[in-house]
């Protein structure tokens, strides 16, 4: 049984790997008219990505779906960072492929975790993003608004202001999900990296996230959404995102996290 489990994991690792691995933009650090920011550009052979992609988020129930299009796609990422981080910050086309946005303060909570300085302080100030983010209404989508893809490495953490910024906003939800169940979404995905980036200590970090986002229909749904049973596909994406060497240890953090969410409720 140990033997089945390790190729199995071995498998798993594999194809998570090539699932993390495309980068259908590239990213360059850009200064316009004094001010820093990035340079995003659609890569030349992203296009027959697309079609793969958003087969597997679908078969996978990932509850997103990736921008073929380029112009939606810049106008979904200007939309948003214009609506959360302010009009007079909202960035501009460049040329027939790409996108400019100004830099933002904080670092990557990603980076954070990697040099083991991620704080119980950084989760609070991205649950308050999150939660003052989900709160807005989005015009495009006509309700709610929701990130779709806020792992660690789209929060930046600003020690300085003790405030957290989302970005990158190359995906969106499915447009028939119900605002609680995007928002739930957005949480999960933010805990499943956590999960895999902290191993020695997500809980607490976790707690604070949850705690710190409030808003108790939304951790309802997180839950159930928890509860249910993952298909194979849907499996594999989570084990994706969490980046664990191992589908039991996946299994043992979920169940630790329905636990947390469970002694939330009361």
């Amino acid at each position: 049984m140990g033997r089945v489990e390790g190729v199995r994991g071995a498998l798993m690792r594999a194809i998570a790997g090539a699932l993390n691995a495309p980068r259908i933009n590239a990213v360059a650090e850009v200064e316009r008219g004094g001010v820093a920011g990035f340079e995003k550009r659609r890569r030349l052979w992203a296009g027959p990505l697309f079609a793969p992609g958003n087969l597997f988020l679908r078969l996978s129930r990932s509850r997103i779906y990736m921008f073929a299009d380029v112009e939606a796609w810049r106008r979904w990422e200007l939309h948003c960072f214009a609506l959360l981080h302010g009009h007079e910050a909202a960035g501009v086309r460049v040329g027939r492929r790409g996108l400019w946005l100004p830099r933002l303060p904080g670092t990557p909570l990603r980076d954070l975790a990697r040099r083991d300085e991620i704080t119980a302080t950084a989760m609070v100030a991205a649950a308050n993003a999150l939660r003052q983010a989900h709160a807005r209404r989005c015009e495009i989508i006509g309700g709610p608004w929701s990130h779709g893809d806020p792992h660690l490495g789209n929060v930046l953490f600003d020690p300085a202001s003790g405030r957290a910024s989302l970005i990158d906003f190359e995906t969106r939800h499915d447009p028939g999900l119900s605002a609680e169940e995007r928002h739930a979404d957005d949480l999960l995905i933010l805990l499943l990296e956590l999960i895999g980036r902290a191993p020695g200590g997500w809980e607490p970090l976790a707690s604070a996230l949850l705690r710190g986002y409030g808003q108790p229909a939304v951790l309802a749904r997180l839950r159930a959404r928890l509860s249910e049973p993952r298909a194979p596909l849907e499996a594999l994406l989570w084990f994706a995102r969490a980046h664990l060497d191992s589908p039991a240890r996946l299994d043992e953090a979920v169940a630790a996290l329905l636990a947390l969410t469970r002694a939330l409720e009361g």
